[in-house]
């Protein structure tokens, strides 16, 4: 079958097509997010939703197209979130608060397996997720020319997401006591104090330039 098919097919027909399509994305997600991806079996999804396999497979051709779909709506998500009008662009520091508290409730919503299943089985589409993390989102991108002199971009981006990667794990915040959200935000505001020149100093006071297309990419 060719992917134009494929398409047509996941589409579904013109009458009911779009809500059961809904249906199975809304259940798989809610299954997925409580005990992560592996756990979600095509055939008890079928069943719970009360159609057969075939009519599944029609919508979703298999369980990688169901991931792409929710990851394909994130994606959308941080785009618009990254374009709202109270983005705080005018302070680098509340910038960088505000898009973290953001992602961090999308992420802490899913579980632990959910986050490894994803990396593990779906390389690609756990690629092109972090690849618009890290380098679509306005908010992101263009904090790095307010970092401490001295401190390399590239060393400060990839320590800022391994922050938020190593909090994620419920057995490392188990230990320290902390819920994830806690344990991500705190260690945010170390990275921002090190990482970042204060918003004070003159040259960070004017803020940042808010993108001509937030939205969109890079």
């Amino acid at each position: 079958m060719t992917t134009a098919s494929h398409r047509r097919r996941a589409q579904g027909s013109a009458g009911d097509g779009p809500s059961t399509r809904e249906r199975i994305v809304n259940a798989f997600a809610e299954r997925a997010r409580m005990r992560g991806i592996r756990a979600v079996v095509m055939g008890d999804l079928a069943r719970e939703l009360a159609m057969s396999k075939k009519t599944l497979y029609q919508h979703f051709e298999s369980k990688d197209a169901l991931v792409a779909e929710i990851v394909d709506r994130w994606i959308a998500r941080m785009r618009e979130h990254a374009g709202r009008s109270e983005a705080p662009y005018h302070d680098v520091q509340e910038l960088v608060r505000w898009w973290t508290e953001f992602w961090v409730k999308e992420q802490t919503d899913f579980c632990f397996e959910f986050w490894r299943d994803l990396e593990t089985d779906h390389p690609d589409t756990w690629k092109r997720f972090w690849d618009l993390l890290r380098n679509g989102i306005p908010a992101q991108a263009r904090v790095a020319q307010w970092l401490r002199p001295g401190v390399a971009p590239t060393i400060a981006e990839d320590l800022y997401y391994e922050i938020i990667a190593f909090y994620n794990d419920p057995v490392v915040c188990a230990k320290f006591g902390f819920s994830r959200r806690e344990a991500v935000l705190a260690a945010i505001e170390i990275w921002i104090g090190g990482a970042l020149r204060p918003s004070a100093a003159p040259e960070v006071a004017g803020g940042l330039e808010r993108p001509a297309d937030p939205g969109g990419e890079g």
